[in-house]
């Protein structure tokens, strides 16, 4: 095993979405699912590879705030097993509460904190045949490229869905 060394800096290639002209006109899109029946394109992406700098922080995450730096790393032992991330009920019911629990020792003053949506990845298995099932095709397979999880407009709808039906005294504050 390879010793790792701690606070290393690395270059790393990195694909962002190249500043086409076609996106003047229309907006860059992706299909995450494609329907039955669907004959077009599922996207219309095309990328760019840049190469970047990248620090390895394991050991040192202790140095980044959220304050300062935007993030902050988080450690703490979870009530569920590893099995337990396959199950959305599980997470929403038992790792929502733990997260806003951890949330809150950093935001004291927060009147109200709220874990809001969940989205897990995993590589796919090499194993499987191309006769997926649809339980297959809802499993996410990591992102390969620089993204932002929610645009504002996405952002207000996941508010929307996940947050306003239950808690809608908030609608129209800061969240």
């Amino acid at each position: 095993m390879q010793e790792i060394i701690h606070d290393q800096k690395f270059q790393a290639s990195v694909l962002y979405l190249e500043r086409l002209e076609l996106y003047k006109e229309e907006k860059p899109y992706m299909i995450a699912f494609v329907p039955a029946g669907f004959d077009g394109p599922i996207s219309n992406h095309q990328y760019s590879q840049h190469e970047v700098v990248m620090t390895d922080v394991r050991g040192i995450e202790g140095r980044f705030s959220l304050s300062t730096h935007g993030f902050q790393f988080l450690k703490w032992k979870t009530s569920l097993s590893l099995e337990d991330f396959n199950d959305d009920t599980k997470i929403r019911d038992w790792y929502y509460p733990e997260i806003v629990e951890q949330v809150q020792q950093i935001f004291t003053d927060a009147v109200e904190i709220h874990a809001l949506t969940h989205m897990i990845r995993r590589r796919p298995d090499p194993s499987l045949n191309s006769a997926h099932t649809e339980e297959d095709s809802r499993k996410l397979s990591p992102i390969l490229y620089a993204h932002g999880d929610f645009t504002p407009t996405g952002a207000c709808a996941s508010l929307e869905q996940s947050l306003f039906p239950k808690y809608g005294h908030l609608r129209g504050k800061r969240v």
